[in-house]
């Protein structure tokens, strides 16, 4: 098992206990700054040619990797939220760092369709302060017992 700690409150509601957790470590190594790839200029520190999130997130090309699955989800305790992540098999444990930056997935095998039941009651607004036309709206609402 794995304890990942995140500064503040972790909020997505979608998260939930059985979710895949995956990863993608920052880019490290050298670089050097292409003078016509403006994404390169950003990330690279010419100076030490290192990659450096010069603004965001520390942009990364490489795939995301599984960690585990999501075993327990604690709320805020002195700033700090954490997620348990059951990682036997992964290198989590080894590549975690505050670096790197998590994400989560569905099990496609449970979660097959939209939201399961008889009975919702959306409630819709304009916001705007001019009028505004709706052309449409649909859900993927399916009975929970057929």
């Amino acid at each position: 098992m794995i304890t990942i700690s995140f500064n503040g409150p972790i909020d997505n509601d979608s998260l939930q206990i059985g979710d895949g957790i995956y990863y993608i470590m920052p880019r490290t190594g050298t670089c050097s700054v292409d003078p016509d790839d403006n994404i390169t200029q950003t990330m690279c520190n010419a100076a030490s040619g290192t990659w450096t999130p010069t603004v965001g997130f520390d942009h990364s090309t490489s795939t995301p990797v599984y960690g585990g699955v999501l075993m327990d989800i604690n709320s805020v305790a002195n700033g700090v939220s954490t997620i348990t992540v059951n990682d036997a098999g992964t290198q989590a444990a080894v590549d975690i760092t505050g670096d790197t930056f998590i994400m989560f997935a569905k099990d496609s095998r449970i979660n097959l369709s939209g939201l399961i039941g008889y009975y919702a009651e959306p409630i819709i607004k304009n916001n705007s302060k001019v009028n505004a036309e709706m052309f449409s709206i649909g859900s993927e609402i399916t009975p929970s017992s057929k």
